[in-house]
């Protein structure tokens, strides 16, 4: 049987760290509330977007984040949120025991372009 696909990172605000996961959970709410971050196209990416990404990615870990919470994370975290859903999606669909090493410099020079 295949192994699931779940990749997950954390980004730190303000001394909390929040895990972020790309699952079939939150690709789901994504797609509901008309995200689709594997979209060619893409999507104008708003600060209330952003805030709506956080909690659905985050839902499996904090279930009990609210839409405040998620904006304040968007806000607070600024590019490092940015940084770390690019992370999540260059680690998604890889092997269980794969390494991800080197896909948040990736990230990173992606953001800054």
């Amino acid at each position: 049987m295949v192994a699931p696909v779940d990749s997950k990172v954390e980004v730190e605000v303000d001394g909390e760290t929040i895990t972020l996961r790309l699952n079939f959970r939150s690709i789901s709410l994504l797609e509901e509330a008309g995200l689709d971050l594997f979209s060619p196209e893409g999507f104008d990416m708003t600060l209330a977007r952003s805030a709506v990404m956080c909690r659905c990615l985050a839902i499996t870990d904090h279930p009990s984040m609210t839409d405040d919470e998620a904006l304040a994370i968007v806000a607070r975290a600024g590019q490092s949120f940015g940084v770390a859903v690019l992370d999540l999606i260059a680690r998604f669909g890889g092997k269980p025991d794969e390494s991800a090493e080197g896909n948040e410099e990736a990230a990173k020079e992606k953001i800054a372009a």
